[in-house]
């Protein structure tokens, strides 16, 4: 699960920086759509690739949620590790939430299975940028994206240091740095996926 999760990690700061480009203007975002839809048969690849990740992570984390409850079927009368942060709490609510906005955000985008602003062409290149800023100027578009990355944020934010718990390297010295990378990834990972739509809805960023 450590393993899947830091790849899904990789792909997601990478998504980020992709949709912050928003901010280069239309030509730039829509060349780098343009740049993802040439790559053909393997971009296909990539999401079969990341599908297969999300797959395996999830189905890690349920195997290993029955093991525990195997270990221990019957709840502790009495909790009293203080140390268990709200971000580690909520991780089975902010897994539900991601995997509910994965499901939305690729038939909102990339399947078009839901209503969308329609993409016209500019200069022979998809317009991108027109659909991406004018569905964000919709309030209630820009309110489930935000509920999302919340959940995101928050998953990432216990996950991201769990990972260098599992992977043995939070230990000594090393161990209160590391336990602040997650949170520290977490907000940063939010607030960058969160501001492009924030801008779009603001009109910062308009057509």
């Amino acid at each position: 699960m450590a393993l899947t999760g830091l790849g899904l990690v990789g792909f997601l700061v990478g998504h980020m920086a992709g949709h912050l480009q928003i901010f280069a203007g239309k030509e730039a975002y829509n060349a780098y759509a343009a740049f993802l839809q040439s790559l053909g048969g393997a971009l296909w690849l990539a999401r079969a690739g990341l599908l297969g990740l999300l797959v395996a992570h999830v189905m890690s984390a349920i195997k290993l949620n029955a093991r525990n409850q195997e270990a221990r079927p019957q709840a502790y009368a009495v909790k009293t590790n203080k140390a268990t942060t709200p971000y580690a709490l909520s991780m089975i609510y902010s897994g539900y939430t991601i995997l509910a906005f994965v499901v939305f955000h690729i038939a909102h985008f990339t399947l078009g299975a839901l209503p969308t602003t329609e993409m016209t062409e500019s200069g022979g290149v998809r317009d991108v940028y027109t659909a991406y800023v004018l569905d964000f100027q919709n309030p209630l578009l820009f309110a489930l994206y935000a509920a999302a990355m919340v959940g995101i944020s928050m998953h990432l934010a216990h996950a991201v240091s769990s990972t260098f718990r599992t992977l043995g390297v939070m230990r000594g010295k090393y161990r209160e740095p590391l336990s602040k990378v997650g949170p520290l990834v977490g907000i940063a990972t939010g607030v960058g996926f969160i501001i492009p739509p924030l801008a779009c809805l603001l009109r910062i960023v308009s057509v």
